[in-house]
């Protein structure tokens, strides 16, 4: 039985890896389209990319090195910090559908987003690399 677990466990963290991975790539959609962006958008763009490859990685390496349940955790608690920042993303998105123009532009993002909203999703970015590199360190590196 306790093989059984080790493999669902790791079947786990594989697929939720890359779902998360999925879910990063798809908001980075958004970000990828402002074009002129300041240096503060350009550093979320990077941040998500890196994100991205931190978790195919993890998804990669599971079935390799035995993950615990802290990997498992650690990667539930990113889906939270992801999922805010797809909701703080869709309302930038959705302000940007609503004026109609085909080109993205920073002057056009700039009306929509709050300083703060960006500093928020900075924030999540941090608190989610912070998560992910403990993962690679403790349980898979």
């Amino acid at each position: 039985m306790e093989g059984l677990s080790a493999v669902a466990s790791v079947m786990a963290v594989t697929s939720l890896a890359f779902q998360l991975a999925e879910s990063i790539h798809k908001v980075s959609k958004f970000w990828d389209s402002i074009q002129r962006a300041p240096e503060d958008i350009n550093d979320i763009k990077s941040e998500l990319q890196f994100l991205r490859t931190l978790l195919e990685q993890i998804g990669h390496e599971a079935p390799h090195y035995p993950s615990g349940a802290s990997t498992l955790s650690a990667l539930r608690l990113c889906s939270g910090k992801i999922d805010t920042i797809k909701s703080l993303t869709a309302g930038f998105e959705a302000g940007l559908t609503a004026s109609r123009t085909r080109t993205r532009i920073f002057s056009a993002l700039r009306a929509v987003l709050k300083r703060e909203e960006i500093e928020r999703v900075q924030v999540s970015l941090d608190r989610l690399k912070a998560t992910l590199m403990l993962v690679l360190i403790n349980d898979i590196g």
